[in-house]
Protein backbone atom coordinates (compact mmCIF):
# COMPACT_ATOMS: atom_id res chain seq x y z
CA UNK A 1 0.00 0.00 0.00
CA UNK A 2 1.33 3.23 -0.57
CA UNK A 3 1.94 6.20 1.48
CA UNK A 4 -0.65 8.59 -0.35
CA UNK A 5 -3.39 5.18 0.54
CA UNK A 6 -2.29 5.25 3.49
CA UNK A 7 -2.98 8.56 4.37
CA UNK A 8 -6.39 8.77 2.65
CA UNK A 9 -7.35 5.80 4.71
CA UNK A 10 -6.46 7.34 8.38
CA UNK A 11 -8.21 10.09 7.54
CA UNK A 12 -11.56 8.18 6.44
CA UNK A 13 -10.88 6.14 9.74
CA UNK A 14 -10.54 9.94 11.30
CA UNK A 15 -13.96 10.76 10.10
CA UNK A 16 -15.96 7.97 10.67
CA UNK A 17 -14.59 7.94 14.42
CA UNK A 18 -16.33 11.44 14.83
CA UNK A 19 -19.28 11.07 13.22
CA UNK A 20 -19.84 8.16 15.41
CA UNK A 21 -18.91 10.07 18.56
CA UNK A 22 -21.30 12.98 17.32
CA UNK A 23 -23.85 9.93 16.96
CA UNK A 24 -23.18 8.93 20.63
CA UNK A 25 -23.82 12.36 21.67
CA UNK A 26 -26.92 12.98 19.79
CA UNK A 27 -28.32 9.44 21.23
CA UNK A 28 -27.54 11.25 24.84
CA UNK A 29 -29.06 14.03 24.48
CA UNK A 30 -32.43 12.17 22.99
CA UNK A 31 -32.42 9.63 25.80
CA UNK A 32 -32.29 12.54 28.46
CA UNK A 33 -35.04 14.40 26.81
CA UNK A 34 -37.19 11.52 26.69
CA UNK A 35 -38.09 11.41 30.61
CA UNK A 36 -38.93 14.80 30.34
CA UNK A 37 -41.21 14.15 27.41
CA UNK A 38 -43.23 11.48 29.41
CA UNK A 39 -43.76 13.61 32.57
CA UNK A 40 -45.04 16.21 29.93
CA UNK A 41 -47.63 13.68 28.57
CA UNK A 42 -48.46 12.80 32.01
CA UNK A 43 -49.55 16.11 32.84
CA UNK A 44 -51.86 16.34 30.31
CA UNK A 45 -54.02 13.55 31.47
CA UNK A 46 -55.77 15.31 33.99
CA UNK A 47 -56.63 17.73 31.16
CA UNK A 48 -57.66 15.15 28.83
CA UNK A 49 -59.79 13.39 31.33
CA UNK A 50 -61.95 16.75 32.01
CA UNK A 51 -62.51 17.37 27.78
CA UNK A 52 -63.66 13.50 27.55
CA UNK A 53 -66.22 14.28 30.68
CA UNK A 54 -67.23 17.25 28.59
CA UNK A 55 -67.94 15.35 25.47
CA UNK A 56 -69.38 12.90 27.43
CA UNK A 57 -71.71 15.24 29.79
CA UNK A 58 -72.42 17.19 26.51
CA UNK A 59 -73.81 14.50 24.35
CA UNK A 60 -75.83 12.84 27.76
CA UNK A 61 -77.53 16.19 27.42
CA UNK A 62 -78.30 16.65 23.95
CA UNK A 63 -79.34 12.70 23.54
CA UNK A 64 -82.70 13.89 22.03
CA UNK A 65 -81.59 16.80 20.19
CA UNK A 66 -78.30 15.53 18.40
CA UNK A 67 -79.79 16.21 14.86
CA UNK A 68 -80.45 19.67 16.00
CA UNK A 69 -77.09 20.04 17.42
CA UNK A 70 -75.38 18.33 14.17
CA UNK A 71 -76.86 20.19 11.57
CA UNK A 72 -76.63 24.12 10.02
CA UNK A 73 -80.24 25.62 10.16
CA UNK A 74 -81.70 26.56 7.37
CA UNK A 75 -81.68 30.71 8.47
CA UNK A 76 -79.16 30.67 10.96
CA UNK A 77 -79.65 34.20 12.85
CA UNK A 78 -75.98 34.50 14.05
CA UNK A 79 -73.20 32.51 13.20
CA UNK A 80 -70.31 31.17 15.91
CA UNK A 81 -67.11 30.68 15.63
CA UNK A 82 -64.80 29.24 18.07
CA UNK A 83 -61.14 29.56 17.27
CA UNK A 84 -59.19 26.96 19.15
CA UNK A 85 -55.23 28.19 18.84
CA UNK A 86 -52.16 26.78 21.03
CA UNK A 87 -49.93 29.46 23.10
CA UNK A 88 -46.55 28.20 22.91
CA UNK A 89 -44.08 25.90 21.58
CA UNK A 90 -43.33 25.23 17.98
CA UNK A 91 -47.08 25.28 17.05
CA UNK A 92 -46.76 28.19 13.99
CA UNK A 93 -47.84 25.50 11.71
CA UNK A 94 -50.91 24.62 13.20
CA UNK A 95 -52.09 28.26 14.54
CA UNK A 96 -51.85 29.54 10.76
CA UNK A 97 -53.65 26.15 9.71
CA UNK A 98 -56.46 27.57 12.46
CA UNK A 99 -56.25 31.00 11.30
CA UNK A 100 -56.86 30.06 7.85
CA UNK A 101 -59.29 27.40 7.91
CA UNK A 102 -61.18 30.87 10.08
CA UNK A 103 -60.47 33.05 7.47
CA UNK A 104 -62.41 30.48 5.19
CA UNK A 105 -65.34 30.23 6.90
CA UNK A 106 -65.40 33.79 7.97
CA UNK A 107 -65.42 34.52 4.30
CA UNK A 108 -67.83 31.83 3.31
CA UNK A 109 -70.33 33.81 5.57
CA UNK A 110 -70.01 36.68 5.31
CA UNK A 111 -70.73 35.88 1.70
CA UNK A 112 -74.02 34.96 2.95
CA UNK A 113 -74.39 38.07 4.71
CA UNK A 114 -74.64 36.25 8.15
CA UNK A 115 -73.64 38.38 11.29
CA UNK A 116 -70.12 36.54 13.01
CA UNK A 117 -69.43 36.14 16.78
CA UNK A 118 -65.89 34.97 16.77
CA UNK A 119 -64.41 33.20 20.02
CA UNK A 120 -61.23 33.16 20.74
CA UNK A 121 -59.49 30.78 23.51
CA UNK A 122 -55.48 32.08 23.10
CA UNK A 123 -53.70 34.97 22.57
CA UNK A 124 -52.86 33.98 19.14
CA UNK A 125 -56.27 33.23 18.12
CA UNK A 126 -57.24 36.81 18.80
CA UNK A 127 -54.27 38.29 17.37
CA UNK A 128 -55.14 36.10 14.08
CA UNK A 129 -58.48 37.48 14.46
CA UNK A 130 -57.61 40.99 15.06
CA UNK A 131 -55.65 40.74 11.24
CA UNK A 132 -58.64 39.04 9.84
CA UNK A 133 -60.32 42.62 10.90
CA UNK A 134 -62.70 40.66 13.11
CA UNK A 135 -63.85 41.20 16.92
CA UNK A 136 -62.58 38.43 19.02
CA UNK A 137 -65.05 38.11 22.05
CA UNK A 138 -63.72 36.50 25.48
CA UNK A 139 -66.35 34.43 27.08
CA UNK A 140 -67.28 36.76 29.30
CA UNK A 141 -68.95 38.55 26.92
CA UNK A 142 -70.09 36.32 24.54
CA UNK A 143 -73.71 36.64 24.18
CA UNK A 144 -76.67 34.69 22.46
CA UNK A 145 -79.60 36.40 20.88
Amino acid sequence: MSAGQERVLRRRIKSVQATKKITRAMELIAASQIPRAQARMRSFRPYIAAMVDVARKTAREAAGESDRLLTVPANPRRVGIAVLAADRGLCGGYNSAVLRTADRLIAEYERQQERIKAEKARKEAAEGLKLANLEAATPSTTTTS
